[in-house]
């Protein structure tokens, strides 16, 4: 079912860019006329909230090829002829019509986590946006829809996946609109699984592992970086963490045991995600997007091959929280980085002496932070590395304080935010 009816104005741009094309091996040559951008950038301003001009661009440009390429080819590949002008130029209008009609898709954005497939079917819930799967993988028909129901049917087809729902449109690149707030999004929700899981050597082959999106119109493979993908396929929850509290022989006390099956398993994982549920339904707090950035950033730096670019995202991170209220951009480095490290003392410290000797920690980090920025040393030394590790765990921690601040009143497991065990 169409979205929208575009009005006569809209239909006339699509017409005016159809009567440009010049129908042959050329027919891409349209795409630098005037009236392609004319009509790209209405696509963009009619879905707004949902399309950049850069999503616009692409969705026409697919549409156009897929379309060009049925006018020379049957559906086995080979060549045919192609019709009558007047019956292409109607097909490419129509085709137009009903894909800008159709926008904005609703879609899942699907990504890997084979760690989590110890807990059998489960599906839970963390936000109106994001919810954590294991299910079948879907057939969408043809030969690679057979050889997934084959797997399927061997007991392969199936696997956990953390499923983000977003709206607008989807193609390969990660850079589109709507799939780059999915993968934000994953991101923030990754930093509440890291807390009580671990990053392994990748589950299996990554290669065969991949993120995608279902939507109306099919399914698309979405081009993750490498490293996000190792990431995603490594982590796996910490075996004391599946425990659960039982009385032995019937004795008042109660003992850990582990969770031996799916229908213990998945209530614990489920506890376990009560903090990122309510850390999600805050989103109207003021400091939530502030917060939301620097888990980014932390993610961005614990999955960096780089390390000098690593380190760097994760000061970015912790500037991004202890930044806050510095209203003067012109202020001197000096002075700012004395206003963060006080910041960071008082949040985290206990006490005076503790208060100041993290305030130095975070000064000498903001050192090395200098260097690195200022091209003073290109990359970190052997001596430095150790401190890539420190100032990982120093935005880790600001970034537990503020998201207990967020959700209070407390609830259980957000004092494990507050001390920083990520």
């Amino acid at each position: 079912m169409s979205s929208i009816r575009l009005s006569q104005k809209y239909l006339q741009q699509i017409s005016t860019f159809v009567d440009s094309i010049i129908f042959g091996d050329d027919w891409w040559k349209a795409l630098h006329l005037d009236a392609f951008e004319a009509l790209e950038k209405s696509v963009a301003t009619i879905h707004g909230c949902y399309l950049s001009q850069r999503d616009a661009n692409t969705a026409l440009i697919y549409e156009l090829v897929d379309c060009f390429d049925s006018f020379n080819f049957d559906s086995d590949g080979s060549r045919i002829s192609p019709p009558p002008e007047a019956d292409m130029r109607k097909q490419v209008f129509e085709r137009l019509r009903h894909l800008i009609e159709s926008l904005p898709w609703s879609f899942e954005v699907k990504f890997p986590l084979p760690g989590f497939n110890q807990f059998g079917q489960y599906e839970l819930k963390i936000s109106d946006a994001i919810t954590l799967r294991y299910g079948l993988v879907e057939w969408e028909g043809g030969e690679a829809g057979f050889n997934r129901l084959f797997l399927t049917a061997m007991g392969k087809g199936q696997h956990s996946q953390l499923c983000i729902k977003v709206r607008g449109y989807a193609d390969a690149d990660p850079g589109g609109n709507a799939v780059s707030q999915a993968i934000s999004l994953a991101k923030q929700f990754l930093y509440f699984l890291g807390s009580f899981s671990s990053s392994s050597s990748p589950y299996g082959n990554v290669q065969l592992e991949e993120t995608y999106a279902v939507h109306a119109a099919g399914r698309v493979t979405i081009r993750l970086p490498d490293t996000l993908t190792r990431y995603l396929c490594g982590l796996a929850p910490k075996d004391e963490v599946l425990q659960i509290w039982t009385n032995a022989n019937g004795e008042a006390q109660l003992f850990p045991r582990a969770a031996n099956s799916p229908e213990e398993r998945v209530p614990t994982l489920d506890s376990k995600l009560e903090i990122a549920r309510r850390f999600f339904s805050q989103n109207g707090h003021p400091d939530y997007q502030a917060v939301g950035a620097a888990i980014e950033w932390y993610i961005d730096s614990i999955t960096a091959d780089n390390q000098t670019f690593a380190y760097i995202a994760a000061c970015i991170g912790l500037e991004a929280l202890l930044g806050l209220g510095i209203e003067d951009p012109t202020e001197k480095m000096e002075a700012m980085s004395s206003r963060l490290s006080d910041r960071y003392g008082f949040l985290l410290g206990v006490g005076r002496a503790d208060r100041e000797r993290l305030s130095q920690q975070f000064r000498e980090m903001l050192k090395l932070r200098g260097k690195l920025v200022h091209a003073r040393s290109n990359r970190l030394n052997a001596a430095e590395t150790s401190k890539l590790q420190g100032v990982q765990e120093m935005l880790a921690r600001v970034i537990g304080r503020e998201i207990v601040t967020i959700v209070r009143p407390s609830v259980p497991g957000a004092g494990l935010f507050a001390g920083g065990s990520v």
